[in-house]
């Protein structure tokens, strides 16, 4: 079916014929029908002035009290508020964010809004009281950093943090010599040699301290045969927080046996049973 375009062109062109027989068929060439056009032109025009967009902000607002959909939220309250992630949402967005990092770009695009914006300004020139800082030490008092909980190795890349298989049970140990010298203390215990040997089981609280090295939570306690109890601390190398925590355990709780495995120690048992007991 061959039509001339409603528009006046004078041009013609073929119908579909799937609307031959229709009375709405099309009437003009693509692009031709002008009062569309102009309709589409004046409401991209209308979308980009504040008073249009507060009209259509107004009414969602409304449709959303309603019940109605609200397509977009911003100004209104969150349907997610007072709701909280599953455990299996929190593991699967740490998942999908695992290993992402912002860009250079990403960054400067950031600290330039947060600039503009004042962001943060409202710390410079405040001082935390000592009244808060020793609430925040007492808060953290005896508690493991959340970085030495993570498969992550921080400053000692060679330290291979992780969990290792011990007797078929796996244990989180904060070095591999944690966890060799754990199959050695097994070895002991199989051997009658001790009674049973526990992980990281008991924190020591410097009570007298107020800021700084506050706690000390042994690698290894050991049960000995008799039931008396020491402490075995794995150290590769002594820094200087280690050495405050030794010192202060010393003239806190003189009465705790803890017995240093240095690299000579664990370097003795290493070679003599390394092979034997299978050490990682």
């Amino acid at each position: 079916m061959i039509k001339e375009c409603a528009c006046g062109c004078g041009q013609k062109f073929e119908v579909n014929h799937r609307w031959k027989y229709r009375d709405f068929a099309q009437r003009f060439i693509s692009g031709h029908n002008l009062f569309l056009s102009q309709a589409k032109e004046n409401n991209k025009k209308a979308l980009k002035t504040p008073e249009h967009r507060l009209k259509i902000k107004i009414l969602a607002k409304e449709r959303y009290l309603n019940g109605g959909f609200m397509p977009s939220r911003k100004g209104l309250p969150s349907p997610m508020k007072g709701t909280h992630l599953t455990d299996e949402q929190k593991e699967h967005l740490k998942n999908i964010n695992l290993g992402k990092k912002h860009s250079q770009a990403t960054k400067d695009k950031c600290r330039k809004i947060a600039f503009e914006k004042g962001y943060g300004k409202w710390m410079i020139g405040k001082k935390t009281s000592m009244e808060t800082k020793i609430k925040q030490s007492n808060k953290l008092k005896g508690i493991m950093p959340k970085n030495c909980n993570y498969v992550n190795n921080g400053k000692y890349g060679n330290v291979k943090r992780g969990y290792y298989s011990i007797n078929g049970k796996p244990i989180f140990f904060r070095s591999k010599w944690e966890a060799n010298y754990s199959l050695y203390l097994d070895f002991l215990v199989k051997n009658n040699d001790i009674k049973k040997w526990e992980y990281e089981k008991d924190c020591f609280i410097f009570e007298k301290i107020k800021f700084g090295t506050r706690s000390y939570r042994p690698d290894f306690k050991i049960t000995n045969n008799d039931n008396t109890i020491e402490y075995h601390e794995v150290k590769g190398y002594m820094d200087d927080k280690s050495k405050t925590k030794l010192k202060r355990m010393k003239k806190y709780y003189s009465n705790v046996k803890i017995i240093l495995i240095n690299s000579k120690y664990y370097n003795d048992i290493k070679k003599k049973l390394g092979k034997i007991l299978k050490f990682y």
